[in-house]
């Protein structure tokens, strides 16, 4: 796979009145298959999760998913309307 994209991604964690952001620049790859958009990149010692893949999978406008693979394997699926 090709990591011919640079990819921006930044993260905002609201409590309160506070909010914290985080941003993360890393060199990425992006494709569309069967219908769905995929972001993948390779984290780094900056985010912690260094020597793991990350897969973001669009799925449409309602569902979005984030997959780790490696040591630290972890899910996440945010769809709209759902907590």
């Amino acid at each position: 796979m090709k990591e011919n994209y640079l990819i921006s991604i930044t993260g905002e964690i609201q409590q309160g009145d506070d909010t914290d952001r985080v941003n993360l620049m890393t060199r990425g790859a992006f494709h569309k298959r069967n219908g769905h958009f995929f972001i993948t990149y390779q984290e780094s010692e900056a985010t912690g999760y260094e020597g793991n893949r990350t897969t973001v999978k669009v799925e449409d406008e309602q569902k979005v998913s984030m997959l780790r693979y490696g040591s630290a394997p972890s899910q996440l699926i945010i769809e709209r309307g759902k907590r």
